[in-house]
């Protein structure tokens, strides 16, 4: 199963090094994800520190076996024929189960955000730390008192006050270690600081946080004081459970275990029955004898499963999830929801665990052939080379040499003008809409720049990356979003219609309940989970007269259903936005949006530089795409009031005072404005991680509504662009130039 040279024991650190590096390609060949990779390098470094007094010929023997020391031992006697051939190094080789979804959970912040909804049942967070051009900054999180500055002043308050804290690493999925992953404990007592129980001064609590990893998050410690029931002779540490949600609907505990302290020897895993809770094992003694034993169920069970099992169903994009809950006598805090949860491997009945798993298995091997898997790897060597070697995202780089062929192609103008704007990193129809000259092209943000620049935000950009994860982090200002009722979506017994956290309860049965809630509402949007530019976009219709309507073609309701199911990547199921009455009377076909750009450098004070309105025409059909034909017109950020609209076809941009089709003027003032800008500020500093936003919002009769948020929007009109935004880049270009 692996490579293994010599006595590793013996081995230098060099030797060793490269012995691992060559493991870990092999095991990335094979299938791994690099983190499951390394995950297993992680696990066999362990024991091998660990059970230092075991022969390397033993702890070959287990890890050729595919399992952890530890794991192997919870197998003992009872065999592994229950276990369907799994083992840690295939249970890692799985990883991620949930595919691009498995971004939802592989960070603790990012779960605290996903389920907001759920806040009560998870411990306080106060601090999120992230870098800023090398500096540390506190962002504020959901349960951080209110205070006019957020530094290490505000957690040393916190910790006056007599808050235990905990400053965990953005460590993601899956939890092999708990000593690696519980992180640093801070408190205070008595006039004295403590960090980890030693006491420390206050400039040394402010080194650890100062030198603690980007997006470090500082919270309440869970660990301090917490079993199930009062102090007996075993002690538990958690409750952790396994959840399968295969058909996104009824979600079911596959396996529930705990881990007990008796204080002198190594910790002792029981399992826990699913129905009534008790713990396997537990014995119940009597007050009356003067003894007592362990508690034999555990505390608030019912009330425990149903937060579990709810929980689950809200994201029925995740099929496998585990929850690891610390639970007192009278409360519970989720401490971790993992895409990755550690397994008891002993014998059980948790039969319906190990065939989910052994299918998942069989599933991952036909699917990734040798030659698919190499050409993967290459890709990712070669981004990694890009990214050395010009700075630029692979992905980025490889869009920016696409694009100019495509100018080179379709431009009219001179060879020499192309030739002149591409080596001045411009595209070439720039030339015109910014007067590009030999003097003053080095005023502008070229093209090559503002691609190079990418990413600007931080790793938390994949909070918005998708229109599905961007729903469930912003849940907390759901009255300005759109209802999301169904998530069609890919499952390895094929595609299914999943409900979401706006479906109604009578319509949650499949797809035939889109055609159901379709009757009732009169219209629906279906739109491609990921994409831009109206890509895919499908506005589904029930007339009065029982006919359907699929963008504006009439189709019988097996034809709509069938091109449900047909759909070959992930689609969401909206409400479809009824545009107010303004905007309306210059398109009444389409939606048109307004894109408002913001930048949040100082968390708390973000400042909305840009804003311009999209207008859709006949040529962009059901969408306001102004690069296809459409029409933007500025908006003046303090008033909102409409100006200036130009029409865009294939990079050419002329004046146009009135809408070509409505022949309406493009003026007048944008309703709710004021609330808008507002409610865009709040949501900043709610994701005040994120720096560099683009919001698009569509204004209704009663009010607004965000259809996404952009963190690398294209360039539009860059002339025009406040002097604030300007010296945005300028400053983030000189500091990447700088890292270099």
């Amino acid at each position: 199963m692996e490579l293994f040279v010599g006595n590793q024991r013996s081995m230098t650190r060099s030797a060793r090094h490269i012995r691992r590096a060559l493991q870990k390609a092999m095991r990335i060949l094979r299938g791994f994800s690099p983190r499951g990779s390394s995950y297993w390098a992680y696990l066999e470094q362990s024991d091998e520190f660990e059970f230092s007094n075991m022969s390397s010929r033993e702890l070959r023997r287990i890890h050729r076996k595919g399992f952890s020391v530890e794991d192997f031992t919870q197998i003992g006697d009872c065999g592994r024929d229950h276990l369907r051939g799994l083992s840690d190094y295939w249970y890692l080789y799985l990883y991620p189960l949930q595919g691009k979804f498995n971004r939802l959970v592989n960070d603790p912040l990012t779960v605290r955000y996903v389920f907001d909804r759920y806040g009560d049942l998870f411990p306080k967070y106060y601090y999120s730390l992230i870098k800023k051009e090398g500096t540390t900054v506190y962002v504020p999180l959901q349960d951080a008192p209110a205070c006019e500055g957020c530094d290490c002043d505000a957690i040393e308050k916190l910790l006056r006050e007599g808050a235990n804290l905990i400053v965990k690493s953005p460590k993601g999925d899956p939890s092999l270690s708990e000593g690696a992953s519980r992180g640093i404990s801070l408190s205070y007592e008595k006039g004295t600081f403590f960090q980890e129980g030693v006491p420390s001064s206050r400039s040394e609590i402010t080194a650890v946080l100062e030198g603690m990893p980007a997006r470090s998050i500082v919270l309440e410690d869970m660990d301090k004081s917490h079993s199930l029931g009062e102090a007996g002779a075993l002690q538990a540490r958690a409750v952790q459970f396994v959840v399968c949600n295969l058909d996104g609907v009824s979600p079911e505990i596959v396996q529930v275990y705990t881990v007990l302290d008796d204080h002198t020897s190594r910790s002792q895993i029981r399992t826990i029955d699913k129905t009534t809770g008790i713990i396997s094992g537990s014995i119940s003694v009597s007050e009356q004898h003067g003894s007592h034993l362990e508690y034999e169920a555990v505390p608030l069970w019912d009330d425990l499963v149903s937060a579990v099992l709810s929980a689950s169903a809200y994201v029925p994009e995740l099929e496998y999830l585990g929850f690891k809950v610390v639970v007192c006598e009278r409360s519970f805090k989720v401490v971790e929801i993992s895409a990755c949860p550690q397994l008891f491997w002993g014998k059980t009945d948790d039969d319906d665990l190990w065939r989910y798993l052994d299918s998942a298995l069989d599933a991952k091997r036909k699917r990734g052939g040798f030659l698919q898997i190499a050409r993967q790897v290459l890709r990712k060597c070669s981004d990694l080379w890009i990214l050395d070697k010009t700075g630029f995202m692979g992905y980025m780089y490889r869009s920016w040499k696409r694009d100019l062929r495509i100018d080179s192609q379709s431009s009219t103008l001179h060879r020499k003008e192309i030739n002149w704007a591409h080596d001045k990193g411009f595209f070439s129809y720039r030339i015109k809409q910014y007067g590009l000259t030999d003097d003053n092209y080095s005023e502008f943000l070229s093209d090559r720049e503002y691609r190079w620049l990418r990413p600007i935000n931080c790793e938390y950009r994949k909070w918005v990356y998708d229109k599905v994860s961007f729903r469930y982090v912003l849940d907390r200002y759901r009255e300005f979003l759109p209802k999301y009722y169904f998530h069609i979506m890919t499952r390895s017994q094929g595609m299914v219609c999943a409900p979401m956290m706006d479906c109604p309860l009578e319509d949650r049965g499949g797809f035939d309940s889109v055609l159901s809630l379709l009757r009732k509402k009169g219209v629906l949007v279906a739109k491609p989970t990921e994409g831009s530019r109206g890509i895919g976009f499908c506005k589904l219709e029930y007339s009065e007269h029982g006919s359907y309507f699929l963008n504006n073609e009439a189709k019988s309701a097996d034809e709509m259903l069938s091109i449900l199911h047909g759909f070959d990547e992930n689609y969401i199921i909206t409400e479809y936005i009824e545009p107010h009455d303004f905007m309306k009377k210059l398109s009444p076909h389409a939606v048109s949006t307004i894109r408002i750009t913001v930048v949040n450098t100082r968390v708390s004070d973000p400042c909305i530089l840009d804003a311009y309105a999209r207008i859709a025409t006949n040529k962009t059909g059901l969408t306001d795409n102004v690069s296809n034909g459409g029409i933007f017109a500025r908006v003046d950020i303090e008033s909102g009031r409409l100006h200036s609209g130009e029409l865009s076809s294939n990079h050419n941009v002329t004046p146009c005072v009135r809408h070509p089709d409505s022949g309406v003027g493009i003026d007048g003032f944008i309703p709710h404005w004021d609330e808008v800008k507002q409610t865009v500020r709040d949501i900043c500093v709610y994701i005040a991680q994120l720096e560099y936003l683009g919001f698009d919002v569509a204004i209704t009769n009663d009010a607004f509504k965000i259809l996404e948020i952009n963190t690398h929007q294209d360039l539009h009109r860059y002339p025009n662009y406040d002097p604030r935004l300007k010296e945005y880049f300028r400053r983030k270009i000189e500091y990447k130039k700088a890292k270099r």
